[in-house]
């Protein structure tokens, strides 16, 4: 596209000019009227390149000075103020006639209006825009300036070109598209307060606006496991799930809507491994626990979602390595507890449990339960029952030949898993076990003291009509507990209690402390081998109670289940020391660079990863890949702006600024022609800007001229030419170029 101006609004001028001169002869000067006030001159160059513009300097050239004969007239242009205080530049020339230079005798006038005002006045000055070049009352003086932006690069005007938004100016285009480049969220983004998925798929468990952990949502945006965590709102903090309510939520595991251990969703709606009797435990995929006997998992993240590493199978995904963590032990460990409350005496009507406040005796009564769990619980076997024909004569029945308890149907109500209206109330609860010292060891918190969980819960909380406290103690109940441990061999477990006590582990009777009797402590170790000893006491040594021999797996995880009945008053004594398991969990990562793009991977082009156009080596996305050349022109002319003929344009400065620092390198080139349809043919002036500077000038006419080309041709192409560098990480940018023209007479 060709530039154009307007020439601006035509007025002859009458105006009488004042000024004066000194003559060479001394003479009086000339004096002229003037009807406009507050005039100024300005001097304006010679129109005539060929005249001897040193002699006119040093000669008077003011209207009424001394001038040649011949001298061809003098370009003039009195400043000039309107009534309304707009600029009035008007150009003029004077003549020599009778040696004596003419008042500036006015042919065109131009208004430039205030900055900001619409009209001819303003066209004129926003193309004379750069007064230190052009006066802005040289209107025959053009400067067009040419900033590109989007809108201009097409095919009409432009090769391999695009606009760089953030380094304002136009460079090589990139050859990739802005999709294969990467883009804002291309991958997940942890911490953005938005819940993502990944351009390839993968999803975000929660984003809580930060990549902390210990709150709910970790530094992966995954749910964390120290509570059952829900993030409903992303950005917004998290908060504890209700657990119990039938929906999974969250970092929940399971919600099953009851309160039953050892079901495979526990009380605190964490998903309890399956532990078959005589066999190690295993896990369910998906719930975030990874133990030895799991053949079928290679990988357990926690959940069932593709794409994430870890497949909704418990396979490692393609492009992805899963490692097991666990951890330290900790300080303690929330065990989770469940009692069963029954009424111990008969109160306004109520039932007494038969075989709580009944019965009595002085020694461990053996074998009141079979070796073996039935659904995880004891199964009754009627020894020392009440009533049972022929009854026992040895003293095994509570050291005195004592009865110890009715029938199977009254002590499958102990450990039963639904409450039994007017006979059991269910508290599921939580004992806090310590850790000891650098050991693995971990006790209850009541260690050495009277285990009195009930006080103020159960019966005597929500209908104390029916149990009276015994001295404020909520006596008759039972303790049911579920713990997994991984087994290492060596385990030293100690268990006290007084009336009934029985540890099983895999599901087999390892401690039998049945029936009534005061405080009793035992303690079993665990050989390498399965092989269970009893010890009388709180350590592995002393009398020995016997050994059993259980199918254990060094490296395996087993359940230890224990299951506790205070059914007498005056004292409840319970105590227990666990061994601390740790269960690990997968965390899974993609592999940037092996070639395999994963739902996190915005791309991953293996070993090219981090060359020109191929992907970060982060995966993220793609680096540029620019084009080697890319070319911009713009055309320019002096028809409209200087009458052709008898005027032809005196093209001056080609000014430019841009950054070649940045790495490539740029080039200017120049073509004149006659014809616009001539200037893409023209032959090419061209010129290589300097590196490491940002802006420069040169003058056009000189390098038309020094290139024996015409000086002045009517057509001007101006192309930009920029390259990359070879390694195409770095690219110059132009910015603006500008090139100014006036109008000479060539008569």
């Amino acid at each position: 596209m060709f530039a154009t101006t307007h020439r601006g609004a035509l007025f002859l001028l009458g105006a009488c000019l004042i000024t004066a001169c000194a003559q060479d002869d001394g003479g009086t000067p000339a004096v002229f009227d003037l009807s406009l006030a507050d005039s100024s001159f300005v001097e304006a160059p010679s129109v005539d390149a060929g005249f001897d513009e040193a002699a006119v300097k040093d000669a008077c050239a003011d209207p009424g000075c001394s001038c040649v004969e011949g001298t061809p007239p003098q370009v003039c242009y009195p400043l000039l103020h309107a009534p309304d205080g707009h600029r009035l530049c008007t150009q003029g020339s004077m003549y020599c006639r009778d040696a004596r230079w003419t008042a500036c005798k006015s042919l065109l006038q131009y208004e430039l209006d205030q900055e900001g005002s619409s009209g001819v006045g303003s066209i004129r000055s926003a193309l004379i825009s750069q007064p230190t070049t052009c006066d802005p009352c040289h209107p025959d003086c053009f400067i067009a300036v040419d900033a590109p932006v989007t809108s201009d690069l097409d095919n009409t005007n432009s090769g391999s070109i695009e606009y760089d938004p953030g380094r304002g100016g136009i460079r090589p285009a990139i050859l990739v598209s802005a999709q294969q480049r990467g883009a804002v969220n291309a991958t997940a983004v942890c911490g953005n307060s938005l819940l993502e998925n990944g351009i390839n798929g993968g999803v975000e468990q929660c984003d809580d606006g930060n990549t902390r952990t210990l709150d709910g949502c970790d530094n992966l945006c995954r749910f964390e496991t120290t509570q059952n965590w829900i993030c409903p709102t992303p950005g917004q903090p998290c908060v504890v799930a209700v657990c119990g309510n039938g929906s999974k939520q969250g970092s929940e595991g399971c919600d099953d809507g009851n309160d039953v251990v050892g079901d495979g969703c526990g009380p605190d709606c964490k998903i309890e491994p399956s532990c078959p009797v005589g066999q190690p435990c295993v896990s369910s995929c998906g719930d975030g626990i990874k133990l030895p006997a799991d053949l079928n998992e290679q990988c357990d993240d926690g959940n069932t979602t593709a794409g994430d590493g870890c497949s909704p199978t418990c396979k490692v995904e393609t492009g992805f390595t899963c490692v097991p963590i666990g951890g330290s032990l900790p300080a303690t460990f929330p065990l989770t507890v469940t009692y069963r409350d029954f009424i111990r005496a008969t109160n306004n009507g109520s039932t007494r449990h038969p075989d709580f406040e009944t019965f009595s005796g002085s020694a461990a009564t053996l074998g009141m339960v079979g070796d073996t769990l039935v659904n995880g619980k004891p199964k009754y076997t009627g020894v020392c029952e009440r009533n049972k024909t022929p009854f026992p004569a040895s003293p095994t029945c509570g050291g005195a030949t004592q009865p110890q308890s009715t029938s199977a149907a009254n002590f499958n109500q102990w450990y039963a898993n639904a409450e039994i209206p007017n006979v059991m109330k269910k508290v599921v609860s939580t004992m806090n076990m310590a850790r000891q010292g650098s050991t693995s060891s971990y006790r209850n918190p009541t260690y050495g003291q009277q285990l009195l969980p009930l006080n103020n819960q159960g019966w005597v909380a929500t209908t104390p009509q029916y149990e009276v406290p015994y001295n404020n103690t909520n006596f008759g109940f039972t303790t049911e507990i579920h713990y997994w441990f991984k087994f290492q061999g060596g385990e030293v477990l100690t268990f006290s209690g007084d009336d009934d006590v029985w540890v099983c582990i895999a599901g087999k009777l390892a401690l039998d402390l049945g029936g009534l009797h005061s405080k009793l402590d035992r303690t079993i170790s665990i050989s390498a081998l399965g092989v269970v000893s009893c010890f009388v006491g709180t350590s592995a040594s002393g009398t020995s109670c016997g050994t059993t021999n259980l199918p254990l797996v060094v490296g395996n995880v087993y359940e230890v289940s224990l299951f506790h009945a205070e059914r007498r008053t005056t004292q409840s004594n319970f105590d227990l020391t666990l061994t601390g398991f740790v269960a690990t969990k997968s965390v899974c990562s993609s592999v940037c660079g092996d070639g395999i793009v994963t739902p996190n991977e915005f791309c991953d082009d293996g070993l090219l990863n981090g060359g020109a156009g191929y992907c970060f080596t982060d995966c993220s996305g793609r680096a540029a890949k620019y084009a080697s050349t890319g070319s911009y022109w713009r055309d320019y002319t002096a028809v409209g702006t200087c009458e052709i003929p008898p005027q032809r344009p005196l093209w001056g400065a080609l000014t430019w600024s841009g950054d070649s620092s940045a790495g490539g390198s740029m080039r200017l080139q120049l073509q004149g022609s006659e014809t616009p349809a001539g200037v893409s043919t023209a032959t090419p002036v061209t010129i290589t800007l300097p590196s490491n500077v940002t802006s420069g000038s040169m003058d056009v006419r000189s390098l038309l001229a020094n290139a024996g080309l015409q000086a002045d041709p009517p057509y001007l192409r101006v192309t930009a030419i920029l390259n990359s560098t070879l390694d195409q990480k770095t690219v110059p940018v132009l910015r603006q170029f500008n090139v100014s023209h006036t109008c000479v007479n060539v008569e």
